[in-house]
Order: structure tokens, then C-alpha cells, then sequence
């Protein structure tokens, strides 16, 4: 679970290096503001099954992941 505040600093905190080291099976949940992670790097890691799912709060480019990917309620 991601939940830290939005500052230059954690921009893309989460990315390619942090996505390749977690469990295929693993769930990413970020209870926080959508620029900690890198989109695109995780776009790819639940179109490769590098990832078991996604948790979001808010409305990314995701919706045609929606098996791998759901968003949460505000």
C-alpha cells in the first residue's frame, strides 16, 4: 500500500525498479496521488503479468486493464 504525500521528491517514486522487484502475485494499492507512480511503467507491468493487480483512488488510463486494475471509491 502506497500512502505518502505528494512532493517533488516522491514524484515516480514507484516505477520500473520498484515494480520489477515485487511478487508477480503481489497487489498494488496507492491510497495516494496518481504521480507517485510512473503510469506507463505500470501499464506494462500488468500487461506482462509482472504484477497481480492494481488499486487505485484515482482514474488513470486504465480502464482497459480492468481485470488486472479497479479503482477505488472515493
Amino acid at each position: 500500500m502506497i500512502a505518502c504525500p505528494k512532493v517533488p521528491e516522491t514524484y515516480h517514486l514507484i516505477g520500473e525498479e520498484e515494480l520489477a522487484i515485487m511478487k508477480k502475485t503481489a497487489y498494488l494499492v496507492n491510497v495516494t496521488r496518481g504521480s507517485i507512480i510512473d503510469e506507463q511503467t505500470l501499464i506494462v507491468a500488468l500487461k506482462g503479468a509482472m504484477l497481480g493487480s492494481a488499486w487505485t483512488l484515482l482514474k488513470w488510463n486504465l480502464y482497459h486493464l480492468t481485470i488486472r486494475c479497479g479503482i477505488l471509491p472515493t
